[in-house]
């Protein structure tokens, strides 16, 4: 089991921080970073390697928990203009390739094993909790990714693909905006 936590514990906890607010889906109701939380998290994971990588893996290229351990660093394939990361056996038993910025792989921090996060869920899980305390859930780093995607191209299809969706309507569920965007939206006329 690589869910990092217990969704209806999340449920709970969240219900009882806020007792107004009714029941919505999992993802629809999880808070998601802003590109300054993405940054605090990763100062916080300065010194854990493991850490470190699986912030990359799920905020830039937008995998799941599950998938960060499967990823081996030559499925990662650079060139001056462009990397692509080779996923096999995503959710679904699904294989895709992540089109991401020339310098993704230069984030990523040696591991000195032949995987990009080297340790085990279980342990990951540990170290998440204890160095991040339970700020964002991993799965609204994978929302965060796809909701910058949307910012820069209006192509849906292209990023279902990218997020190994077969349903474009999912993406909907992920796509969050900031009141400062939003306010952004309505003044910009």
């Amino acid at each position: 089991k690589c869910l990092l936590l217990d969704r209806e514990n999340d449920f709970k906890l969240f219900e009882k921080q806020n007792p107004n607010v009714w029941r919505f889906s999992y993802i629809e109701r999880m808070q998601i970073p802003t590109e300054e939380d993405v940054s605090l998290l990763l100062n916080q994971a300065i010194g854990n390697v493991d850490l470190w990588n699986a912030i990359i893996l799920m905020s830039q290229a937008g995998l799941r928990w599950s998938e960060v351990f499967k990823v081996q660093w030559l499925d990662i394939e650079q060139s001056n203009k462009i990397s692509i990361l080779k996923l096999y056996q995503g959710k679904g038993r699904k294989d895709r390739k992540i089109a991401l910025s020339s310098s993704f792989k230069g984030k990523l921090k040696d591991t000195k094993t032949d995987y990009v996060v080297g340790c085990s869920p279980n342990h990951l899980r540990h170290i998440w909790h204890t160095v991040l305390k339970n700020k964002f859930i991993p799965h609204s780093l994978r929302a965060y990714a796809i909701t910058q995607w949307s910012k820069k191209t209006s192509n849906l299809r292209l990023i279902a693909d990218q997020a190994g969706h077969s349903n474009i309507e999912t993406l909907f569920k992920y796509i969050k905006w900031t009141s400062q965007e939003l306010e952004d939206l309505v003044n910009n006329e």
